[in-house]
């Protein structure tokens, strides 16, 4: 079962490379969002296992946000340092308003998304992850695989969310940002 998981995201990892090698204006876009997707699958996956966001992994989204600033120019330091703070502090907010809805490694992948896209696209990011988070937890209680009181991993929603936006910021999605 765990060689089968591999080998299906590796699949979906090469599909993944094949898409943004025919989409991508140059080798940076395409480095960059192979980068930037593979630390969303890792935080994706391990939350899901563990139920836990690596601190190490949202540090490298922190690097890799300041790596692609200075190599391709966006976000701009002001845009990525607002989306940092305004991304961080609405999910700093919801988790102290609501003590155990929100881990704090939420809280930290919200403010990394916002450094890695940018403010506004931040606020495009977090919306798209809640609906994801959102239609999960239905599925969930339609389902009875959960019921009200019981958690769920969030982070990869998020994730799911930023990651979009993401590619969209990189002009790799036909639509743009989902804006």
């Amino acid at each position: 079962m765990r060689y089968r998981n591999t080998v299906i995201l590796l699949g979906i990892l090469a599909i993944l490379g094949a898409y943004l090698g025919w989409r991508a204006a140059g080798a940076a876009q395409v480095v960059a969002a192979l980068v930037g997707s593979g630390l969303y699958a890792a935080i994706t996956v391990i939350d899901f296992r563990v139920r836990r966001i690596p601190n190490p992994l949202v540090v490298a989204l922190l690097v890799w946000g300041g790596v692609q600033m200075l190599w391709l120019g966006r976000p701009t330091l002001p845009a990525a340092g607002l989306g940092l703070l305004v991304g961080g502090g609405i999910f700093l907010l919801l988790a102290l308003l609501r003590r155990g809805a929100m881990g704090a490694g939420d809280v930290k992948l919200a403010a990394a998304i916002g450094w890695l896209v940018g403010y506004p696209l931040v606020l495009t990011a977090l919306f798209w992850g809640i609906v994801a988070g959102g239609v999960a937890a239905v599925v969930l209680l339609v389902t009875r695989r959960a019921g009200r009181k019981d958690t769920m991993a969030y982070g990869p929603y998020l994730a799911l969310g930023g990651w979009l936006i993401y590619l969209g910021m990189l002009s790799l999605l036909p639509w743009g940002a989902i804006a």
